[in-house]
């Protein structure tokens, strides 16, 4: 289901037909959409009631009860959607999650070498050099957290971290 707004083939009927079927087999799903019905069903009487005796209250509270419908479609795509499955191309977040994870992870590794820095005597500190690493157990997780902040300027953040870290964690950490 989740791969049908990628197929430009999947014609709209059959999108909405298995929206549908995909509402009604959960509970949840179901009660908003029988909710929903409902109150359609109510906002087109007192709409149609209202243009029939002339009455602006009973129209403006069918156009407010025509946009709480809207809502309802939005929390019923909104329940549809969490049960799509992720993609390369829609990751629902789930990609977003391991960019925060890994940034937090650089971040770590980055305070656990300023905070060895430290403890060091300053000669030791000029002295003290990371390796491909930066401080981690994983080459790659370092080197792509820090690619991603700083673009092209990448290769030159990682070789100041390597040569002098005492200087260059802190101006990153910051």
């Amino acid at each position: 289901m989740g791969d049908a707004l990628q197929h430009t083939s999947q014609s709209i009927p059959r999108f909405i037909k298995d929206s549908l079927k995909q509402i009604l087999e959960e509970y949840d799903s179901r009660q908003i959409f029988y909710f929903l019905c409902l109150n359609l069903a109510f906002t087109f009487v007192e709409l149609f009631y209202g243009v029939w005796t002339n009455s602006l209250g009973l129209i403006s509270d069918g156009f407010h009860m025509l946009f709480d419908c809207s809502a309802l479609v939005l929390g019923l795509f909104a329940a549809l959607m969490t049960r799509w499955k992720a993609t390369r191309i829609f990751s629902y977040g789930i990609h977003l999650d391991v960019v925060l994870e890994t940034n937090l992870a650089t971040i770590r590794v980055l305070e656990s070498v300023q905070k060895k820095l430290t403890r060091l005597a300053p000669e030791d500190q000029d002295r003290f050099r990371l390796d491909d690493c930066l401080g981690g157990t994983s080459e790659v997780i370092q080197r792509r957290a820090v690619y991603r902040i700083y673009g092209d300027k990448a290769p030159e953040i990682i070789e100041g971290l390597k040569r002098n870290p005492a200087t260059a964690v802190p101006v990153v950490l910051k």
